[in-house]
């Protein structure tokens, strides 16, 4: 079995979304980012997650297309950006002072703490 691996990055100055072949270096798939400011990726093994500033909205997205899935409004309306999916199942986001475990389903906030340094 050969296992091809792969890095999403962004870029906010374009709005788009790239995959990139870590070993060729080369783009793979591009799409447009659900809004003009995307602050952080996740991807949970099967969709990739965007954290949209602008909107103040988190999208699960096709990683293939980039058509919408679904989405929720982030519950505090801050400088928030950085997104990653946990083991546990959740979406975890952080900003400047907080962070905050979400229930993907829902975007309901499960439970929050102050980021050291915060």
């Amino acid at each position: 079995m050969r296992f091809v691996i792969k890095l999403a990055i962004f870029t906010g100055l374009l709005s788009l979304l790239f995959s990139v072949s870590v070993f060729s270096q080369t783009i793979l798939n591009s799409f447009s980012s659900p809004g003009p400011e995307p602050r952080g990726l996740a991807w949970d093994g099967t969709f990739l997650w965007c954290a949209e500033y602008s909107s103040g909205r988190i999208y699960k997205l096709d990683p293939l297309t980039g058509d919408k899935q679904g989405s929720f409004s982030f519950p505090l309306q801050s400088d928030f950006g950085g997104i990653t999916w946990g083991s546990d199942g959740q979406i975890w986001v952080a900003n400047g002072s907080y962070i905050y475990e979400i229930d993907p389903t829902s975007g309901d906030t499960l439970s929050n703490f102050s980021c050291p340094g915060g």
